[in-house]
């Protein structure tokens, strides 16, 4: 049996073994350190490093999870895909309220499937008609796109604007799919950010 630990937020420090590593008996597993790690003069990013062995402010998980030097962001959205409607609900996870719901593309039903959110909370859509929308989570980073000096955007579930007319919807691209076996069509599955987008 593989036993694989991952670190996290917390500070359930238990013992370690003789060379800096978390012993893995019955006790908790604990914090590992960098000084057992160099040997014969090597130095550089070892595995069993400290929080310490970094700098300032690595290692705390507080806030919303922001990467070093970006701003941090509070919210707690979780973006759901209504495949038969052909739309995504925005929900705030804390009061378990659809704040918003945007249509994913033109047409009766793009069927969307895949979500990816980046750091900013913004959400990628992966349609399986053969497209990819992305929708802002905040209204601040929505486009006035007819410059009217307002943002035009849903505001509950039951506020579902016309495809085209919602602003929070930032971009949308076809990206084509291939007929699989049995009719089975495959839209875009797999959805990653490229840094900053």
């Amino acid at each position: 049996m593989l036993l694989a630990l991952a670190a996290a937020c917390g500070d359930d420090r238990g013992p370690t073994g003789d060379e800096g590593i978390a012993s893995l008996g019955d006790d908790e597993v604990g914090p590992t350190s960098s000084e057992g790690a160099e040997q014969d003069g090597e130095s550089g990013i070892k595995f069993d490093m400290l929080d310490e062995d970094f700098g300032e402010n690595v290692g705390d998980c507080g806030g919303s999870g922001g990467m070093m030097g970006e701003p941090e962001y509070e919210f707690s959205i979780i973006w759901i895909g209504n495949s038969g409607e052909g739309t995504v609900s925005k929900i705030d996870t804390v009061t378990a309220t659809e704040l918003a719901r945007y249509r994913t593309g033109p047409g009766d039903n793009p069927d969307p499937s895949r979500t990816s959110v980046n750091l900013f909370g913004d959400v990628a859509i992966g349609n399986r008609s053969g497209s990819v929308v992305k929708i802002a989570a905040d209204i601040d980073r929505c486009v006035d796109a007819n410059q009217d000096g307002v943002i035009t955007t849903s505001t509950s579930a039951s506020d579902v604007l016309p495809w085209g007319s919602d602003e929070c919807v930032l971009w949308y691209h076809e990206v084509g799919f291939d007929t699989g076996p049995a009719g089975n069509t495959g839209g875009p599955r797999g959805i990653a950010w490229d840094g900053g987008e």
